[in-house]
């Protein structure tokens, strides 16, 4: 029996290890020379940001409100193994091809937000439309870039809405630039987070083991490609699985994913994400955001700015879906009474997406805080959220 485990764990390694090994003359047989793009709601424009090229979304006027978009990877590595038990290389893929990380986070935001604000929504420095240099994608690499991107733009001041990963990346520009900041908003903010052991493991196996992932999508979905003449329907199913609603009994602890399938926008998007990802999944462009995502994530978790948090300045609002799977009530509840000036709405309607989910609500909202930043009373609540 232990040598029969035993077996099956060098194979896993043996296959991932050949993963990594041939990445690179598989991608260069099979790859696409130019990443498809997904069509934003808006036009997206560029800027020159340093010695990067960074896209972004413009809408409305006003006074200026900068959207910070996640970095988000659906789904842990152990769940996804029930998805694709007899295929590894397909498993972690499977995570990476509902990844989603860009400006288009915020399409059901834009407009109503830019009613009354001169809204900017980036694509990070290794997402999206922007460049992808091959770099550490630390949070001080995406605070100067950001702190760039104002110069460059000729915003002095402005008010900061940050989802997940982009929580950590605006707290850290609040912290670094107070002066700057008028108000933020946090939203499931990755800054709430406590690292974990795997991100403690030394750099170099860490720097594998990005690459490696981004290796199995390139390898699996260029396979797939020559072997069936298109990829888009394994594609599109790893994305909505790896999304959408997994709830049972109603117990927060049965949820997995990062959509609530039936609330508000959710299917919607999940199937525009879908359809977006079938045409880029397959490209230098999306291995490229792939190890970005694993490097920023790592490095944020490294450097954890939750023990400065009584230094935040500007009044916050923080937001939480209670359905979310990568943050806990505690570190919301730590954040809170840490930040000196801060509230918290809960949306009992949401997962990991309460501005796609419970639109609406989310705009009124952040409107409402905007407008006056005191706590307030939240916009009222749309009804229970449906189970299977």
């Amino acid at each position: 029996m232990i040598k029969t485990k035993l077996g099956v764990v060098l194979m896993v390694l043996a296959l991932t290890g050949a993963c990594a090994l041939i990445e690179k003359p598989v991608v260069r047989h099979l790859a696409k020379s130019e990443p498809a793009r997904r069509p934003y709601i808006l036009d997206p424009r560029f800027i020159q940001a340093g010695d990067l090229n960074i896209a972004y979304l413009e809408a409305g006027s006003g006074p200026w409100l900068v959207l910070v978009h996640g970095g988000i990877v659906p789904v842990s590595g152990v769940r996804s193994f029930f998805y694709q038990p007899l295929i590894p290389c397909m498993a972690q893929s499977t995570l990476h091809a509902g990844a989603i990380a860009t400006a288009d986070s915020w399409n059901y935001n834009i407009d109503a937000l830019a009613k009354n604000y001169h809204v900017i929504a980036i694509d990070l420095p290794g997402f999206g439309a922007s460049d992808k240099p091959d770099t550490k994608y630390t949070r001080e690499f995406f605070v100067a870039y950001l702190h760039s991107f104002m110069l460059a733009k000729g915003i002095d001041k402005a008010s900061f809405i940050g989802h997940d990963l982009g929580g950590a990346i605006v707290l850290g520009y609040a912290l670094d630039h107070p002066e700057r900041v008028e108000r933020l908003v946090l939203v499931n903010s990755y800054g709430a987070h406590i690292g974990y052991s795997m991100l403690k493991l030394p750099r170099p196996m860490l720097n594998w083991w990005q690459r490696e992932k981004a290796a199995r999508i390139n390898i699996f979905y260029g396979l797939a490609a020559r072997i069936l003449g298109k990829h888009d329907k394994p594609v599109k199913y790893a994305t909505r699985v790896s999304m959408h609603e997994s709830i049972a009994n109603s117990q927060t602890e049965e949820l997995e994913n990062v959509i609530l399938l039936k609330e508000g926008r959710g299917a919607e998007f999940i199937e525009q994400v879908a359809a977006y990802r079938a045409k880029f999944t397959n490209s230098r462009g999306a291995a490229e955001e792939v190890r970005a995502l694993h490097s920023a994530l790592r490095e944020t978790r490294r450097n954890d700015i939750m023990p400065r948090f009584h230094e935040i300045k500007a009044p916050v609002l923080i937001i939480y879906g209670e359905f979310t799977p990568f943050v806990e009530p505690d570190s919301i509840a730590f954040m809170d009474q840490t930040i000196p000036d801060s509230s918290v709405i809960v949306y009992n309607h949401s997962a990991h997406y309460p501005m796609v989910e419970e639109a609406d609500r989310f705009n009124a909202d952040v409107l409402l805080f905007l407008a006056n930043p005191r706590p307030a009373s939240p916009a009222p609540a749309a009804t229970a959220p449906t189970t299977k």
